[in-house]
């Protein structure tokens, strides 16, 4: 990737413990950052970035997880390509993190140990696994909107609450797996009449019997309702 198209983490991201170094002189190439909106330095290292709503595009620089002191990081509205980086996991500040409405891929298990995290936007991208972690609290509704998404994987993991009725709108999903969880209340009635999933697995959660009312509508390839 060019230096003007994610300059801030290439730039800053440097050996050591101390990502930005203040005896050097300022980078020229920030006079090429006509679309970065914010750019926050405390404490000789960076802890903020918003590049939201720009042109970048192929994948997130793996510099990037040398910015340990990073708190938040916003990427939305582009168009990167890729997984997220190794090491991406190291950003144990990371408490905000938007990267939604690129063209990201993968899974999203490094997030695992960002136990800070508490905003979390990645929609329109083609993520597909959060499986086997300790990822808790209700399913992020946004997960699915407006993408492409074929396969969403998040079991073996604490989620609770009920599925987002906003998956029933997920008409491009194949595999939809949310076993071993805390999951509870009714499965939405869409979920069943999805037109392209087969495999569906509810398996080992907390759903009423009442979640059984939609099946007849549906032939699948597979299906797990066991243990609810």
């Amino acid at each position: 990737m060019a230096i003007s198209a994610f300059p801030a983490v290439v730039v800053f991201s440097r050996p050591g413990d101390n990502p930005f170094n203040p005896t050097l002189s300022f980078p020229e190439e920030l006079s090429t950052m006509t679309k970065l909106k914010s750019l926050y330095l405390s404490n000789c290292g960076i802890q903020a970035l918003e590049l939201a709503d720009n042109l970048l595009h192929d994948e997130i620089p793996r510099e990037i997880s040398n910015l340990e002191k990073l708190w938040q990081l916003e990427l939305y509205k582009n168009s990167l390509t890729g997984m997220l980086p190794p090491g991406f996991g190291k950003l144990l500040n990371l408490v905000y993190l938007g990267a939604s409405m690129n063209n990201l891929q993968g899974d999203l298990s490094k997030i695992r140990y960002l136990t800070k995290l508490v905003w979390l936007q990645l929609f329109q991208n083609n993520f597909y696994s959060v499986s086997t972690n300790l990822l808790s609290g209700p399913i992020p509704p946004q997960m699915c909107k407006n993408s492409a998404m074929t396969r969403l994987f998040m079991l073996e993991n604490r989620f609770s609450g009920e599925i987002p009725v906003s998956y029933g709108f997920c008409e491009s999903l194949i595999r939809f797996r949310v076993s071993k969880n805390l999951l509870s209340v009714e499965i939405p009635l869409r979920i069943w009449a999805l037109p392209r999933v087969n495999i569906i697995n509810l398996a080992m959660n907390n759903f009423s019997e009442k979640s059984e009312k939609g099946l007849g509508r549906k032939a699948l390839s597979q299906l797990s309702i066991s243990g609810n």
